[in-house]
């Protein structure tokens, strides 16, 4: 296991002085490719006393391979054709220096394939549906006559920084394989892997996992936290964590633990965490508004929440 990375980043959600404000929102990511420890911390000033009060989740998670087959699932699939979805219509252009410079090509996504020059121009396919495309390619056919047949193309859609035709091969007289590139589809492995970025974390890849943070006062000046997952099944494995719900001394400006209720947390699945998971017992959780996990937690966390017992 690789040596766990002690990171600074701390998310501080600003203070709300608006006495309609009723709670603060922090949403941030969990990193899946390697061992991290982190704070994430949300604070708000309450609406009914002024009060200043914090909630802060710090973590250990711990660095499990990713199995290559995962990145590719079902749910991966259909991201890919939903990404690529929403370029349909899109056209795309290209002169690959196989051509020397004189044919250029145009990619309609999910409408047709073109190569021209000046005003000589050929249809090089129209888009097909056709069974078991995988999720990052579009057959396009019945292009333009060629040698008493028809021409064709297989087009592949790849991850790039830049949104063009990258390459185009002629394996056979009439029939094309090209590779398209385009930064929008950069969210889904799908189209990592097919240009050999799969390991680098980019916006919405299983590298990272979404979370938020959520700080609110009820109606009875009570104040909650709760930290979830925006992820269906969470897949982040913890090796430990501390969950805390404090209040500002307006004495010594000092933080301090609030007496709470029992908090609910809950693992995979939405299943509560068993209570030797917990260090402390239920009878505890009044006095102190701190929450550690335990030696015998067993890694899998997907929400956690608590209250304070009184109004704050």
């Amino acid at each position: 296991m690789k040596a766990v990375m002690w990171l600074s980043v701390v998310l501080m959600a600003s203070v709300l002085a608006a006495a309609s404000a009723l709670g603060q929102y922090a949403p941030f990511s969990i990193r899946r490719d390697g061992d991290t420890k982190d704070t994430v911390v949300a604070e708000m000033r309450t609406v009914s006393t002024g009060s200043e009060v914090r909630c802060e989740l710090s973590y250990i998670a711990m660095d499990v391979p990713l199995d290559p087959t995962e990145q590719t699932p079902k749910q991966e699939r259909e991201r890919a054709r939903e990404l690529l979805g929403q370029l349909r219509g899109t056209c795309l252009h290209g002169q690959p220096p196989s051509y020397q410079g004189y044919w250029q090509f145009q990619v309609c996504v999910g409408r047709e394939v073109q190569q021209f020059h000046d005003n000589e121009r050929y249809l090089l396919g129209s888009f097909e549906e056709k069974a078991g495309t995988p999720a990052n390619e579009e057959w396009f056919g019945n292009g333009a006559p060629c040698e008493a047949r028809s021409r064709r193309a297989v087009v592949e859609y790849t991850c790039g920084t830049e949104s063009k035709v990258t390459s185009v091969q002629e394996p056979a007289m009439c029939e094309y394989e090209i590779t398209v590139s385009h930064k929008h589809l950069c969210q889904s492995a799908v189209f990592r892997e097919a240009s050999n970025v799969a390991t680098q974390p980019v916006a919405g890849s299983h590298s990272r996992e979404d979370w938020f943070m959520e700080l609110s006062e009820d109606s009875e000046g009570r104040v909650g936290c709760v930290v979830q997952s925006l992820s269906d099944a969470s897949k982040v494995t913890f090796l430990g964590f501390q969950f805390s719900l404090l209040s500002r001394s307006t004495d010594t400006q000092a933080w301090q633990a609030l007496k709470i209720e029992e908090p609910v947390a809950r693992a995979r699945q939405r299943q509560r965490l068993h209570p030797v998971e917990l260090l402390q017992p239920p009878g505890d959780f009044f006095i102190n508004g701190t929450v550690n996990s335990s030696t015998s937690f067993g890694g899998s966390l997907e929400s956690i929440e608590a209250w304070s017992a009184e109004p704050v």
